[in-house]
């Protein structure tokens, strides 16, 4: 996927990123080819990335039978509302 730069307005490539921080907190990111312009997609602890692989296997679980559509945007929500708050801390502190 391409994206045009809001910093140099070049055309480069989105190639997602991670970078490790503090307390097993996974920074997800791509960086502009041209200027180096970072991007920030999200953050991502322990927690996050547990319920993430369960609301996957939820998903797989549910193609086609739609048995577990209520269940999946509910976990959808809190895992967004969960990056939310932790992106507002992690960027609190740098």
């Amino acid at each position: 996927m391409k994206a045009q730069c809001d910093k140099c307005y070049e055309i480069s490539s989105m190639i997602p990123k991670k970078k490790r921080l503090k307390n097993k907190v996974d920074k997800h990111y791509f960086e502009c080819n041209h200027c180096n312009h970072i991007y920030v997609i999200g953050y991502t602890d322990d927690w996050i990335r547990r319920e993430r692989n369960r609301l996957d296997k939820l998903n797989k679980r549910n193609v086609g039978s739609g048995l577990y559509e209520d269940k999946i945007k509910e976990k959808t929500k809190l895992i967004e509302s969960k990056m939310n708050e932790l992106k507002e801390k992690v960027e609190a502190s740098t």
